[in-house]
């Protein structure tokens, strides 16, 4: 399993990078009315991360937080959600500083398993 979720994280960084074209063009006919800021930009990274279907849950935009749940252990999810921080940031997604990544774990009880800040 953690090969394909680490697999996933890749997957999302190439969606965030690689749709540029797509992504833009769909907020583009939004920009002339609202400029994209940091909610949706977390609706768009759900989405990605929705797109390789290895959550055990769909993503969930809780302000100022991205919720994750995927089965995985606590190192994998340090690694996906910097990495998804990244790519977000290579996509040029401004996101305030107090909005965060948060992995959770059908494993664990309780809180986060991995936090990230956007």
């Amino acid at each position: 399993m953690k090969i394909c979720t680490l697999a996933a994280v890749f997957v999302v960084a190439l969606l965030l990078t690689a749709c540029s074209g797509s992504s833009d063009s769909n907020t583009s006919s939004v920009a002339s009315s609202h400029t994209p800021d940091s909610t949706d930009y977390a609706y768009m990274l759900c989405h990605a991360i929705d797109s390789t279907n290895t959550s055990t849950e769909p993503c969930k935009v809780d302000t100022p937080n991205i919720d994750i749940h995927a089965a995985i252990d606590p190192n994998t999810a340090q690694v996906a959600c910097a990495a998804i921080a990244k790519a977000a940031r290579a996509k040029g997604w401004v996101f305030e500083s107090y909005w965060q990544v948060r992995y959770f774990s059908p494993y664990a009880s309780g809180g986060p398993i991995a936090t990230c800040s956007l």
